[in-house]
């Protein structure tokens, strides 16, 4: 499985649909990273770009409805309204780790959160995880 880490400043950068950065991790081999660029432009192509770049996950801040829908419909596993250091978020993800309620941005409800993270895009989940 790979993961989309939305980054800036070392940490998960605050709004997807503005995004500039991913950071993108490999579950198998977590040394095997890579920063991309994300394009400009509609938020929408941001999703289509990580669907092109093999990103099973998308671990963010905070996304649109209309936006985390289209991500899920496109087959991504979505964890929005993360925030935190970036490396704490990706060890605390590789560890298997309930990472969305260590890491929940401030002010977002955990049951609103539950009904908007689209638990296993497409039937696929992480093994060992009953998310």
């Amino acid at each position: 499985m790979k993961a989309a880490f939305t980054v800036w400043n070392n940490r998960i950068a605050p709004v997807f649909d503005v995004a500039g950065t991913a950071l993108i991790v490999d579950e198998k081999d977590s040394s095997a990273r890579a920063t991309l660029s994300l394009p400009d432009g509609p938020a929408f192509a941001r999703i289509d770009f990580l669907c092109r770049n093999g990103v099973d996950i998308l671990i963010c801040g905070a996304i649109t409805g209309r936006l985390h829908n289209y991500a899920v419909n496109s087959g991504l596993e979505v964890h929005p309204f993360v925030a935190g250091e970036q490396e704490q978020v990706i060890t605390a993800w590789l560890q298997h780790q309930p990472f969305e309620q260590q890491f929940h941005m401030p002010g977002c409800g955990r049951r609103w959160r539950q009904q908007r993270q689209g638990r296993g895009g497409c039937g696929r989940q992480r093994p060992g995880q009953d998310r």
